[in-house]
């Protein structure tokens, strides 16, 4: 009984030291240390991940820390924006869909119809802002993955 103490008193006693190291890790001294991000978590590969598993960090300076995230992780980052990229897209035209039924049911009103001049004209500017925010989103997406693959 008195070993079974002994041992289990040092393996809390060993964990404590730990604690304090990992705590001590996490205090300013003025210089830059990997360490200050061993709590910092990032969603990667559907889940949340330490930092230090999904980029390299080094210390190019005392008072400075570089995160460059793995290259397979920049690629994935690449397809991910696309992705949410063509979702933007189908969104915005399935806008134009919503648009182009309610000038349809607006044509055949009894009350208050449009004519079908109108609903050309109209389906017509539809279409002129469905090409300028596909656009947009386009430049939005060069200009991210452009940043990604930047070092």
């Amino acid at each position: 009984m008195i070993p079974e103490l002994l041992k289990d008193s040092e393996d809390h006693m060993k964990k404590s030291v730990e604690a304090a190291r990992h705590e001590f890790e996490g205090i300013r001294t003025g210089r830059a240390n990997p360490a200050l991000l061993d709590d910092v978590k990032v969603e990667a590969y559907g889940s949340m991940l330490p930092v230090n598993q999904v980029a390299a960090i080094s210390v190019p300076e005392p008072r400075q820390l570089l995160i460059t995230p793995y290259e397979e992780r920049r690629k994935e980052m690449g397809k991910l924006v696309g992705k949410k990229a063509e979702e933007g897209k189908a969104a915005i035209r399935n806008i134009r869909q919503n648009a182009l039924k309610k000038l349809q049911t607006q044509k055949k009103d009894k009350e208050n119809p449009i004519s079908e001049n109108d609903e050309k004209r109209a389906a017509d500017q539809v279409q002129k802002l469905v090409d300028k925010y596909i656009a947009e989103i386009e430049h939005l997406t060069k200009a991210k993955e452009a940043a990604l693959m930047e070092v």
